[in-house]
């Protein structure tokens, strides 16, 4: 009997483990909207994985979980350089900008690139 019951309390104890671990996976993955933002950008051009795109990737990005791990395309060119002209990131083919004092990035981006860039995908 006490057998049973320890199985029966083991099984439990795992369904509840992989429920709360797929729960606490979903939200700290919605911590990172840099990351977010390069994933979808890359899921959305995969067919120009093999074409030479070139994508600026600013602090605020970088700290927010863009990293090596997520650059999967070995064409393209992730550059990180920090504190460029608004001229000097015309050349690049996508800007992945965020900010931590801009409450309307949306607008900000809009008001200084909107020349060169276009937006195509924002993150909360």
């Amino acid at each position: 009997m006490f057998g049973m019951l320890m199985a029966v309390g083991v099984i439990l104890h795992l369904i509840v483990n992989v429920i709360s671990t797929s729960i606490f996976l979903l939200a700290s993955s919605r911590n990172y909207p840099g990351g977010e933002a390069l994933t979808s950008l890359q899921y959305s051009r995969h067919f120009d994985r093999n074409k030479p795109v070139s994508v600026y990737i600013d602090n605020y990005a970088a700290q927010t979980g863009v990293n090596r791990f997520l650059q999967w395309y070995d064409a393209w060119e992730y550059n990180k350089t920090e504190n460029l002209e608004p001229s000097q990131l015309a050349r690049f083919d996508f800007l992945l900008i965020g900010s931590y004092t801009e409450s309307d990035i949306v607008n900000f981006t809009a008001a200084n690139f909107f020349s060169s860039h276009q937006m195509s995908y924002d993150v909360e």
